[in-house]
């Protein structure tokens, strides 16, 4: 926060003079608390070689220039002033800043490298042209990538014209081949680093890349018309059983996969071999198996999270830092429901005699529910019951039915399974 007069604390802004094509571009960066009122302001760096001059602005009470000029670096690529131990003499008046369209040069189809050990040299080597398109991000995989190919491509470009892979040439620097797949990247802040591969979000779905060959890893769950759980009768009163805040939770999903992947992020939890999709502002998120290869959810209040290997952190909506890498000891309320059930008989009307819950939990740990449709669109509920045995009811027959339930499961605890008793009925002909 910019400091105010009780804080005995100064507020700086720098601004300087770059002379590009003939005339003065003038910049600015705010350093806000950089010390008392009366620390000295004793050396400034900043990387373009055409930078010739500087007004330090000092903030306290009222404002007092100090014009100094900057001189060449001799190895860092930039500009620099130091001019003893002692604040600069106070003279010059407040710039101002040069509007957006001249701070801006466009090249939004290279990549520069710099030189190493030097972050501020750009060496003509270093900057490489990647297509004709737009660069939305870059993304590097270390590990081999197939036999006798370790490291081809270290490091892929993510454009509008499609997925551009990057070797290193024999000069120790970047080249670009040609793009490797057509699949366009539609929210760089979704692309993450596996072991050996990358994600990235696309209108497809989510993409995995290793090597040159890509493949979507959410067919199963991509949807453009996503199924709302509160169209089943009475599950808002499960959901309730969760003890989520009803203001503020929204963890039942009602956004389609796409419109969801354009806002998303990605979490990698190394230690579980798994990757969280979240969205901030979204209280769910999708959870992908590496080792099975399979999709779950879960509640989500993820603002944000950090690139911190091999542990998954990230930070709520109340600023509280979680690591997804440490098991889970307390226990959880879990809301589930099953994709629509044929029962090995499609469009063949069925009485559902019992349902069994299959797991490893304590007894009253589970509680279920069973839901009846002949068309997919209209649901009807069955029955229900306080723990994981449904028996003992007779209805009406349906095609398709659902299983829900809220379970609170410790960490020794899951559920793996169902078994359903049924009968067929009324199979004298087609219906």
């Amino acid at each position: 926060m910019t400091p105010t007069y009780f804080d005995d604390k100064a507020a700086y802004s720098v601004y300087i003079y770059i002379k590009q094509d003939g005339r003065d571009i003038i910049v600015r960066g705010d350093a806000y608390q950089l010390g008392n009122y009366d620390t000295p302001m004793l050396f400034i760096y900043y990387p373009n070689v055409n930078a010739y001059k500087a007004v330090i602005v000092k903030w306290y009470v009222w404002s007092s220039p100090y014009e100094v000029q900057l001189e060449q670096h001799g190895f860092l690529n930039g500009s620099f002033y130091f001019g003893g131990w002692d604040n600069p003499e106070q003279k010059g008046t407040t710039p101002t800043v040069s509007s957006i369209s001249d701070r801006t040069i466009d090249v939004p189809n290279k990549i520069y490298t710099s030189e190493v050990n030097n972050p501020f040299y750009f060496p003509v080597l270093g900057i490489n042209t990647v297509g004709t398109g737009e660069i939305k991000g870059i993304c590097s995989a270390a590990k081999a990538l197939s036999e006798g190919q370790f490291g081809q491509f270290p490091l892929y470009a993510f454009t509008s014209e499609g997925v551009w892979a990057l070797e290193v040439s024999s000069t120790g620097t970047y080249s670009a081949k040609q793009p490797i797949t057509r699949d366009v990247c539609i929210n760089p802040d979704g692309i993450t680093q596996l072991d050996s591969a990358v994600l990235f979000p696309t209108d497809r779905g989510i993409m995995l890349i290793s090597g040159s060959q890509t493949q979507c890893i959410s067919e199963a769950i991509n949807s453009e018309y996503p199924f709302d759980a509160l169209r089943l009768p009475g599950f808002d009163k499960l959901h309730t059983m969760l003890g989520h805040e009803p203001a503020t939770d929204k963890c039942l999903p009602t956004l389609p996969f796409t419109e969801f992947l354009k806002q998303c992020r990605m979490l990698y939890d190394y230690v579980h071999q798994r990757v969280i999709v979240y969205a901030p502002g979204i209280t769910y998120a999708y959870v992908f198996s590496l080792k099975t290869n399979q999709w779950g959810m879960m509640f989500s209040n993820i603002a944000s999270h950090l690139n911190s290997y091999p542990d998954a952190l990230a930070m709520d909506t109340k600023n509280a830092v979680l690591n997804f890498s440490v098991p889970v000891t307390d226990t959880v309320k879990c809301l589930y429901v099953t994709r629509p059930l044929k029962l090995e008989a499609a469009n063949v009307l069925k009485t559902v005699a019992s349902v069994i819950q299959r797991g490893l939990f304590r007894k009253g740990n589970v509680s279920t529910a069973l839901y009846g449709s002949r068309d997919l669109q209209n649901w009807h509920l069955v029955w229900s019951s306080k723990d994981n045995y449904l028996q003992g009811f007779r209805g009406s027959p349906y095609k398709y039915f659902r299983i829900a339930g809220v379970a609170t499961l410790s960490p020794d605890e899951n559920i793996y399974g169902a078994s359903v008793e049924f009968t067929p009925r009324q199979t004298n002909k087609p219906r």
